[in-house]
């Protein structure tokens, strides 16, 4: 009898470890499949680009900011409906791998005024502001919308240089309609533009320059507010997992402890 009961407990203990092991495969492959699911939308060269885009090394874990860009892929200005250029920006970010950033997801948006709204209203932080390569623009909305800023704004979603070119902003460089916004006279007509070597007001509305709407020309988009270390620490992923595991050995071991008393 005590042999059959050896044998026995010996086929259970078998069975534990192999079910433990299938947890943790199972487990394994179900972290797999999500992080794997995060890319989905971005291309390869695009992952590679958005695993680079870090939080501005000058802040700490828990402080809050944002990112702007300047688009690399250029478009009109005739839409009186600033959704229009919000969807358009939308798609670039998503293209160069930036709607998550530190495992947050991250709504982009243009910086620009039309008849019905303000740049300043969309867009006025209390965190502050920097460019994808590290480069501050604005401590705050107030520092942003004075009339100068920190650097120039010239680094696209990619986060290469842009040189020096035009951007339909349709807003003055305090942030409000400066008569000619986004879409202004039906799309016909002359549209004031920011231009991305200025660090002065000519940023943002650059009183030497024109163009008309149905022109092509680049556009400004701010970031929902991110907070650095978004996502769990490494240590604290392995701890995760081995949590996980402990729980599921449990479970089983209840399992097939009730199996035995029965």
């Amino acid at each position: 009898m005590k042999k059959l009961n050896a044998i026995k407990n010996t086929k259970v203990a078998k069975t534990k470890i192999a079910n433990t092991k299938i947890a943790k495969t199972t487990l394994a492959k179900t972290l797999a499949i999500g992080a794997a699911a995060t890319a989905v939308g971005a291309t390869p060269a695009a992952q590679e680009a958005a695993a680079a885009v870090v939080p501005p090394s000058s802040l700490n874990v828990g402080d809050k900011y944002h990112f702007v860009f300047v688009s690399s892929t250029k478009g009109p200005a005739t839409s009186t409906d600033i959704t229009t250029y919000d969807a358009f920006l939308t798609n670039l970010a998503a293209t160069a791998g930036l709607s998550t950033i530190e495992g947050q997801d991250v709504t982009w948006r243009i910086l620009g005024t039309t008849s019905s709204v303000n740049a300043i209203d969309r867009f006025n932080p209390t965190a502050p502001v920097f460019e994808l390569n590290g480069d501050k623009i604005a401590d705050n909305g107030t520092d942003l919308w004075d009339g100068t800023i920190d650097n120039p704004l010239d680094t696209s979603e990619t986060g290469a240089g842009v040189g020096a070119i035009d951007v339909f902003t349709g807003t003055s460089s305090s942030g409000n309609d400066n008569a000619k916004p986004l879409g202004f006279n039906g799309g016909s007509g002359l549209m004031k533009m920011g231009r991305t070597n200025l660090s002065t007001t000519g940023w943002v509305d650059n009183s030497n320059i024109a163009q008309a709407a149905s022109g092509n020309r680049s556009y400004y988009a701010f970031s929902s507010e991110l907070t650095v270390g978004g996502i769990p620490e490494p240590a604290s992923a392995v701890g995760l997992i081995g949590g996980l595991t402990a729980m599921l050995g449990r479970r089983f071991g209840r399992r097939f402890g009730r199996g035995r008393q029965a």
